[in-house]
């Protein structure tokens, strides 16, 4: 990111000073927004298609292992349509008018961006215990070498 922005890491400038100069949005916004539009692609999708079928469905027996148990794709899923705004008990309905749901999840993705950048200047305010703001540019003197 820092070279997108033409930012030198020996700058010192923070990473919430570098998040609200970028020109493109970050990698998780674009993961989630991927996410976020294939699963109305599937939903979408007629019964029969096997994407769709796996994923609506459940496994009919098996064993959880003792340990926290992985996140599965849903659960990711769920976390992101909460990051983004989306209620996940009608995130379907919505899903169901393409254009619609093109919209939320622009409009989501947006949010999680303003929100991911908020947290970010946040956590910088917390660690310096003032207002975060870009530290000025060192000066590099070079001096010329004399050769004899």
């Amino acid at each position: 990111m820092h070279c997108i922005v033409r930012i030198k890491r020996q700058d010192k400038i923070p990473n919430s000073e570098v998040l609200q100069r970028r020109v493109m949005s970050g990698i998780e916004a674009f993961v989630i927004k991927v996410q976020l539009r294939w699963v109305g692609h599937v939903h979408r999708m007629s019964d029969s298609r096997i994407p769709k079928a796996t994923f609506y469905a459940e496994l009919p027996s098996g064993t959880m292992p003792n340990c926290r148990p992985l996140l599965r794709f849903k659960d990711n899923l769920k976390a992101n349509l909460l990051s983004t705004g989306i209620d996940p008990t009608t995130w379907e309905d919505l899903a169901a008018n393409r254009s619609k749901w093109r919209k939320a999840c622009s409009t989501g993705v947006q949010h999680f961006e303003e929100a991911h950048i908020a947290n970010a200047v946040e956590k910088c305010s917390r660690q310096k215990g003032s207002t975060c703001q870009s530290a000025p540019a060192r000066v590099v003197l070079r001096y010329k070498t004399l050769h004899m």
